[in-house]
């Protein structure tokens, strides 16, 4: 039977060479034949065959580390790799709920770290009063769109903002409060 694997591989791009390992998960029978019959189609739809190793290796989850297997085993390998998109998502939903991209100060810069920290001390702050806040609502993965934590997020979010925003108008007679808040 096919079993989890990890073999040292080289990865060519242009004229660099990268050293890494290749983890090779293989997919349930169901999944990989589902796997195969999309590769197929894909195919087709394009007005070829498929090749046996395109076949074959559909039948598999390939992931590329740098990591020695010793660091990152293939198990844990997978296991990342599952959740790659939770993290993503919570990294754009952080970066949208705080504005990272809109730094107004040059990056390395002191001031963009006393920035960025700020907006996750705020991030922070906004977590501790969801939870307080809504300490009733079910929060759950798999819970209805309308439960969602970003939108309970985006609720107090919003709350907070009209509240320092009431506190110290945007004038500067009170750039000093502002950067103090």
């Amino acid at each position: 039977g096919k079993r989890p694997s990890c073999v040292p591989v080289w990865l060519c791009h242009g004229n660099k060479r990268i050293q890494g390992y290749l983890h090779a998960i293989p997919l349930p029978e169901e999944k990989a034949a589902q796997a195969r019959r999309k590769a197929k189609q894909r195919a087709k739809d394009k007005g070829r065959n498929p090749s046996t190793e395109a076949l074959c290796l559909s039948e598999w989850v390939l992931i590329f580390t740098s990591l020695p297997p010793e660091v990152l085993c293939t198990t844990t390998a997978s296991a990342l790799y599952r959740v790659r998109w939770q993290v993503e998502l919570v990294i754009k939903r952080l970066k949208s709920l705080l504005n990272v991209d809109e730094l107004r100060a040059h990056k390395g810069s002191k001031l963009a770290d006393l920035y960025l920290h700020g907006k996750l001390l705020y991030a922070a702050v906004l977590e501790k009063m969801t939870q307080s806040r809504f300490a009733n609502a079910k929060r759950k993965l798999d819970n209805p769109r309308r439960l969602t934590d970003w939108r309970l997020w985006k609720t107090v979010a919003d709350d907070l903002n009209a509240g320092i925003k009431a506190c110290f108008p945007v004038d500067a007679r009170f750039e000093d409060d502002n950067i103090k808040s």
